[in-house]
């Protein structure tokens, strides 16, 4: 079983067209296609990563307001506004996290399953210690 661009495939047949895309919407330009995508997910030993990213011009819309309008259930939004308009023009937006690990005077963990499983009681003396532990546990490949 693979996920796809928020989709699982149960086998490497699926249509990959049919799976970035929505009736009624505009298909996605991904930066994996469906081949390289289960080619990087096979034969993994830990939990693999892989960001699946999509470049969409906006022009009349604001990265805030997308973001709005695209967040649910928490998320982010990293903005660059400062500098040159070639380095100033990218902002990068994730919504609705699996899982959510949260650093203040202890660390807390949230999420949804297998991802919760996997973070749960870290190692290490502080928040950060713990932190890098949790992410230890993942394998995590370069997708744009």
């Amino acid at each position: 079983m693979y996920l796809y661009a928020g989709y699982i495939c149960n086998s490497r047949e699926s249509d990959a067209a049919g799976l970035v895309s929505n009736p009624g919407h505009q298909e996605l330009p991904l930066n994996l296609g469906m081949e390289e995508y289960i080619t990087a997910a096979e034969n993994q030993v830990k939990p693999l990563i892989i960001p699946l990213c999509a470049e969409i011009p906006m022009k009349d819309l604001s990265p805030t307001r997308v973001f709005q309008h695209q967040v649910r259930h928490g998320g982010y939004l990293l903005e660059s506004i400062e500098g040159s308009e070639k380095i100033a023009r990218y902002s990068y937006i994730g919504t609705d996290p699996e899982l959510v690990v949260t650093i203040g005077s202890s660390l807390r963990i949230e999420g949804k399953e297998p991802y919760l499983s996997i973070a749960q009681n870290p190692t290490g003396h502080n928040a950060i210690e713990q932190l890098a532990s949790i992410l230890r546990r993942f394998n995590y490949i370069n997708g744009y």
